[in-house]
């Protein structure tokens, strides 16, 4: 896939997997994002439960690989794969993360939590994208 394409995929889709990895093993968890062309980054709104695993390796610092993907059928599918660095924004760029978040993310319901969602911590965070890769059938649409 051409950047262009990337891009386009990656705004539209609005979902995907956000894995980390280190020495002592990984994690992997489905995520909504926006994502933002013009900073080659995707915009997270992370909800952290009490014994929240993704919290440990955002703290760690483990390198994040981001997986998005849609397959309406056996010879019609994209894939995008990104990685790159997960890091809190800042204050002063919350807003802007929110209204790019707001317009491109696919958001999906908070209940996967055993504490209330009251309880939670929402934390707006960023991943930079150092290397992006996409993939697509040769031929999308065109079986049966």
């Amino acid at each position: 896939m051409s950047q262009d394409e990337m891009t386009a995929f990656l705004r539209e889709r609005g979902h995907g997997v956000l894995a980390f990895g280190d020495e002592d093993g990984g994690y992997a968890t489905p995520m909504s994002f926006g994502f933002d062309a013009d900073n080659r980054q995707c915009i997270f709104q992370f909800v952290f439960g009490s014994n929240s695993t993704k919290r440990t390796y955002v703290e760690r610092e483990a390198t994040a690989t981001l997986v998005v993907h849609e397959r309406p059928a056996i010879d019609d599918w994209r894939s995008v794969v990104a990685e790159g660095d997960v890091e809190p924004l800042s204050n002063t760029s919350v807003q802007r993360a929110a209204a790019v978040f707001a317009d491109h993310a696919n958001v999906t319901s908070f209940d996967v939590f055993d504490d209330p969602l009251e309880e939670a911590d929402v934390e707006w965070f960023e991943f930079q994208i150092r290397e992006m890769n996409g993939r697509q059938a040769t031929a999308p649409g065109t079986g049966g």
